[in-house]
């Protein structure tokens, strides 16, 4: 099992947070914290990518409205001849 003295401020791994012993409330309280970040950190990663393959699909809408738009244009030039 992994011990932390404390005296390090750098961000834990997944499994390190995992497997952390904690010897005071302090060590509780930066554990608690760096769980919560990598909780969001891995939430938003979640809905940007989500976010992305909407923007992907309004960009594919925009395109076929452009079509739509154009076909209708032509059939309404073939119904004034």
């Amino acid at each position: 099992e992994l011990e932390d003295k404390g005296s390090d401020e750098t961000p834990l791994s997944a499994n390190a947070l995992e497997e952390l012993v904690l010897q005071n409330s302090h060590q509780f309280y930066r554990w608690h914290g760096e769980l919560e970040a990598a909780r969001t950190s891995e939430t938003e990663e979640k809905y940007r990518q989500y976010g992305e393959i909407l923007g992907g699909h309004l960009e594919t809408c925009g395109s076929l409205m452009s079509q739509v738009d154009g076909t209708l244009a032509l059939f309404q030039k073939l119904q004034d001849q």
